[in-house]
């Protein structure tokens, strides 16, 4: 039995998302905007300039504003993202957005959909393990990928470096940068 995996995208909080996404997705994509980290600091903001960046292409755009567990168990919202070409979760608390959506109705259709896109620090949150924001260290993640740990620039990156063992793949996104997974191949790219 083949387990499926979404294709996904780390994106810098200045990477060329729009541009990068034109070239992957059809024309008029279908694509699901994921505001939840930023319940904390204005979802609805975050889903408006997410859907402003998009707004040059053709893409159909919907913000799911799920807040809590059971907005997270809705089963239009799982569905929503389980048939969209492409769900962008924007950046925020990765915490939150791990804690929220842990054995949810979302959590288990984000498995199923063709692409995830993280944006800047909640990219950390979607493998197995992740990297615990306030120290460093590698915990428990969403596992929609378990072959690399993703994680961010900061004053823990160090630390980070420290524990992670050799015969792991680390990728740290940076402002600029994308870091694709397609098919279970890594792929890194960097903004001009």
């Amino acid at each position: 039995m083949t387990i499926h995996s979404p294709d996904f995208l780390a994106a810098g909080s200045e990477f060329p998302l729009a541009e990068c996404l034109v070239a992957q997705l059809p024309t008029e994509a279908d694509v699901v905007i994921l505001p939840l980290a930023a319940v904390f600091t204005g979802a609805t903001e975050a889903a408006i300039a997410v859907a402003e960046l998009l707004g040059a292409t053709a893409f159909r755009v919907e913000a799911l504003l799920i807040t809590d567990k059971e907005s997270a168990n809705n089963e239009h919202f799982a569905r929503r993202i389980r048939e969209a070409d492409a769900v962008i979760v924007t950046d925020g608390s990765p915490l939150h957005l791990r804690s929220t959506l842990r054995e949810t109705e979302v959590e288990r259709a984000l498995r199923d959909a063709s692409l995830v896109v993280g944006i800047g620090s909640v990219a950390t949150v979607f493998g197995d393990p992740m990297i615990d924001p306030r120290g460093g260290a590698p915990t428990t993640g969403m596992g929609l990928f378990t072959d690399a740990i993703v994680t961010i620039e900061g004053p823990t990156l160090e630390r980070t470096r420290e524990l992670v063992t050799d015969d792991v793949e680390l990728y740290v996104v940076e402002p600029k940068m994308g870091i694709y997974r397609h098919s279970g191949e890594w792929y890194v790219s960097s903004a001009q």
